[in-house]
């Protein structure tokens, strides 16, 4: 036998009208389509069908987005009341540090599907361990104060194959050797360096991968690529992962450093981040 719960009609528009008004809206909303409501009133219908059931945790995707600086901070009051009202846990995906600021206890930093940091709102906030946590903070405007800010270059990495090592390391600005470059692309840091500021070698430059860690380099002697590497490598971070330059059959074997999945390392109570370059506090 098919098995549920009964509920009257009289009942069911109650509920509809109690949810309404936890959500600030008026009754008649309840006979309202959603291409009659703005877009602060659609969210708070949302978030009304999200709480319907009573739960005790709910996930909020981007709740905020697309909305008004002023609706966005009534959403974000009425969903900190909601929380506070019914002692409900609220996972809160967002980009926007403002609101993450506002409404969080604990910050959990992502970037290409890896943890990257994670720890109490104030520790990451105020002292962002991870590179890219800090370009995130670095992103968002302080009044009163004079802030530096880092500027990511280049794309997010594709899932379908992402970057070995630490996920961020392509844009990361502080990149060390064992962050998890590949041969093509130190490969592609040096084509792209004889293009732009070393002419005279693009004609006569060859490379061609043998592995992820080995290449070779033909047109240039080990000296003039070791000249070019300590030169370029604070800007090309891909250089760094060199390890070793021999000459050998008319070209240059060019070796990489092994690569490190970056662990999770302490960096205060609670406080945790995924970066080599972080001395974890025991």
């Amino acid at each position: 036998p098919e098995t549920g719960v009964c509920v009257t009609r009289s009942k069911a528009l109650s509920r509809v009208y109690d949810l309404l008004e936890e959500v600030q809206l008026p009754r008649e909303f309840a006979e309202r389509y959603p291409h009659e409501l703005s877009g602060g009133q659609r969210q708070r219908v949302a978030i009304a069908r999200g709480i319907a059931t009573n739960p005790r945790f709910v996930v909020l995707d981007e709740p905020t987005s697309a909305l008004d600086v002023s609706v966005q901070a009534e959403i974000l009051e009425l969903l900190k009341g909601l929380r506070e009202k019914y002692n409900m846990a609220m996972l809160l995906i967002t980009h926007n540090i403002s609101v993450v600021s506002y409404m969080a206890d604990r910050i959990y930093v992502m970037y290409a599907g890896k943890l990257m940091e994670r720890g109490p709102k104030a520790a990451v906030i105020r002292s962002p361990a991870h590179p890219y946590t800090q370009a995130l903070i670095s992103s968002v405007p302080q009044v009163g104060k004079l802030m530096r800010r880092v500027v990511l270059k280049g794309d997010v990495p594709s899932l379908v194959n992402p970057p070995r090592g630490c996920r961020f390391h392509p844009r990361c600005p502080v990149a060390v050797a064992q962050c998890g470059w590949t041969a093509d692309e130190v490969a592609e840091a040096l084509r792209r360096l004889a293009e732009a500021r070393y002419v005279e070698l693009s004609d006569r430059l060859s490379i061609k991968v043998l592995d992820e860690a080995t290449l070779v380099v033909t047109g240039v002697t080990s000296s003039e690529l070791k000249s070019i590497v300590d030169a370029e490598s604070d800007t090309a971070r891909a250089l760094k992962s060199i390890d070793s330059l021999k000459e050998e059959g008319g070209g240059v074997l060019v070796k990489l450093a092994n690569y490190m999945e970056p662990p999770m390392r302490r960096v205060s109570e609670g406080h945790y981040a995924s970066c080599l370059l972080i001395n974890p506090k025991t």
